[in-house]
Formats: C-alpha cells, structure tokens, sequence
C-alpha cells in the first residue's frame, strides 16, 4: 500500500474539520427555546422553554430574520412573554438572538455557536430593573405530522 501524499493528507483532514464545523442552519421556521436562570446553587428547576418563529430577511452580508417568540418568562420575573424578536449569524458558527428588540422596553440578548443545528451559548437580560442572565438551547420544533 502506498503512503498517501502530504497534500491529500490535508485535504482529507479539511474535509474532516469542514464536517465537524457545519454552515449554521437557516434563520427559519419554528424552533424551540430553553432558558435556565443562572443561580447559586444551580437548579435544574430553574428553565422556562416556549417558541420562536422565524422568517429570513433580505439584507446585504449576514443572514438575518425577524419574527415572534413566546416563552413564559414572567415565571422568572422577567417578561413580557410575547412579541418581536430579532435572530443573525455574527460570522462563522455563531448567531445571536435578541427577544424584545425594541430600544424602549428591556429585552433578552442571546449568543451562541451551531453546533448540530443547534444554537447554544449565553443570555443576559437588558434593562428594566432587575438583571439576570443564564444560558440557553434554541433547537428546531419537532415537524408536525
């Protein structure tokens, strides 16, 4: 058997990587919101999971979409538990999701990375009066059958 070359070595191992790091998945369709409320000391208790429904945007560079969410967040002292949301990629394997988005009202900021159509990372809630943060799961729905 014969060694492989050193370019197809690399190739192989880019080809590797380029599987193991997926674009991230379209800003579309309905997904499912899990948030856990960071406290001391942690409980699994403390999550509040609803809805976001998306649709992509027209707009020049990264993907964008606007669309609703609804999750109970006033379980947490936080709210309200509808209306407007905003979701892009920030380059690479990273998106961000800002739940509430107007400039009046306190809304959530959420960033993370894809990883298996997946997007997982960190959020913090900005404005009003109280400050809380956490992390979070957002996951397609299930399809409907």
């Amino acid at each position: 058997m014969k060694p492989a070359s050193r370019p197809a070595l690399l190739a192989a191992l880019g080809l590797l990587l380029g599987a193991a790091h997926p674009a991230p998945p379209r800003l579309s369709g309905r997904f499912v919101l899990t948030l856990w409320i960071d406290q001391s000391p942690p409980s699994p208790a403390a999550s509040v999971t609803g809805t976001v429904t998306l649709e992509p945007i027209a707009t020049a560079g990264r993907p964008n979409a606007v669309g609703r969410y609804q999750v109970p967040l006033a379980t947490g002292g936080l709210g309200p538990d509808q209306g407007p949301v905003m979701a892009g990629a920030i380059g690479g394997d990273s998106g961000e999701v800002v739940l509430n988005p107007s400039a009046k009202g306190p809304r959530m900021a959420l960033a993370g990375r894809w990883r298996l159509g997946v997007l997982e990372g960190r959020w913090r809630w900005i404005g009003g009066s109280r400050a809380a943060a956490g992390r979070f799961l957002l996951r397609p729905a299930p399809r409907a059958r």
